[in-house]
């Protein structure tokens, strides 16, 4: 079963699972969402399809947690200038992210995920900076292909909130940021 919202197409691959692919033109940033509605039927999307945004127009893709395998060619030849992969990632397909235009990568895995030398196949990974979590930097510097990167930078991030009013300012900032909402 395929269904169509919006300019994303969603196939069934099993049960109340879906992976997902562009079908229409996109510029800018292009969400994908953990979980979409049919005649319904809720379905988690768990994958990008194999050659899902082939030659998209989007410059950014917000991946959600709930992906575990990005397609072969599934943003091979995009115009994605960066890309945020969730730490659900856990495979990926042959020249799954080469992405000419790449600026940053950003990966959230504490443990570099073990990947094929394919996986950025023509991008010029020497010249763009690779953002991982706080304290892991030594791991991806040692690790196949994260370390050819042109440099390995530290990021802060949780996935774990214990409330639902955390705010972050201003954005965008140049010397502070404020947050607020938080218990300790």
């Amino acid at each position: 079963q395929t269904f169509d919202i919006g300019n994303l197409r969603y196939t069934v691959t099993n049960g109340l699972n879906v992976n997902v692919a562009q079908i229409g033109a996109s510029s800018g940033v292009e969400n994908i969402p953990s979980s979409v509605v049919n005649s319904g039927v809720t379905y988690n999307v768990t994958s990008i399809k194999d050659y899902g945004f082939y030659y998209s127009n989007a410059t950014s893709v917000n991946i959600p947690n709930s992906i575990t395998h990005i397609g072969v060619a599934a943003f091979r030849y995009s115009s994605l200038t960066s890309i945020n992969i969730p730490s659900s990632v856990t495979s990926f397909g042959f020249v799954a992210l080469e992405c000419f235009n790449l600026t940053s990568v950003t990966v959230n895995w504490t443990t570099p995920l073990t990947v094929g030398s394919d996986l950025f196949s023509s991008t010029n990974i020497p010249t763009i900076p690779l953002y991982v979590p706080a304290g892991t930097e030594a791991l991806y510097e040692g690790a196949a292909v994260w370390t050819d990167f042109n440099s390995i930078n530290a990021i802060l991030s949780t996935d774990d909130f214990n409330r639902t009013k955390v705010s972050i300012y201003p954005n965008p900032t140049t010397n502070f940021i404020t947050v607020s909402g938080l218990l300790n």
